[in-house]
This record gives C-alpha cells, structure tokens and sequence, in this order.
C-alpha cells in the first residue's frame, strides 16, 4: 500500500502474515486525522482478530488516549463483543503511542 503523505504525522504500521503496510495522515488541526486512523485501525483489528502486530503513531498524547478510546467504544457500538474481549484483556498491547 502506498503512503498517502511522506510526513508521519498520524501513522499506521502493520506486519503480519509475511506483509507489511504504512498509511500516514497529514492534515491541519480538526480535520480528523485521529478518526481516519482509528477506523483504519479498527478495521485492521478484525482482518487480523488473533492478535495486535499493529504500531499506530499519533502527534499527541492526548491523541494517542482518545484513539484508543475510540477503539473501545467502536467495537462496542458495532458489536464486536468477542473482540472487544480481547482488546479488553490485552489493551496493554495496543501499540498506539507517540513517538
């Protein structure tokens, strides 16, 4: 997959399964650039469901807390109770961080 920008602002990294891929984000403040990576995320999340070779890098703390507070509640509202589960019990293994 290619990048879609070359400064990693918001980023996303997955290896698994002999593949690699990297999505970055670059936009200006409030354009939803969190949002886009958490979908991205949680997307991943369900291709993958045994378990977290995901990295995704935000600009902020806080950004990097809100994402994976939306993770949670994404897989809540959407019904995803046996990955939700899982997320739950393995959060610490939720590699969303600043870099």
């Amino acid at each position: 997959m290619n990048q879609t920008s070359v400064i990693p602002v918001h980023m996303l990294h997955f290896a698994g399964g002999g593949s690699m891929y990297r999505m970055a984000y670059e936009a200006s403040a409030g354009a939803g650039k969190t949002r886009i990576l958490t979908q991205k995320y949680v997307e991943t999340l369900r291709k993958i469901r045994e378990h977290f070779p995901i990295l995704a890098i935000t600009f902020t703390n806080e950004a990097a807390n809100e994402m994976k507070e939306r993770v949670v509640r994404i897989l809540k509202e959407e019904g995803e109770d046996e990955l939700l589960k899982k997320v739950l019990e393995e959060y610490s293994l939720l590699r969303i961080q600043t870099i």
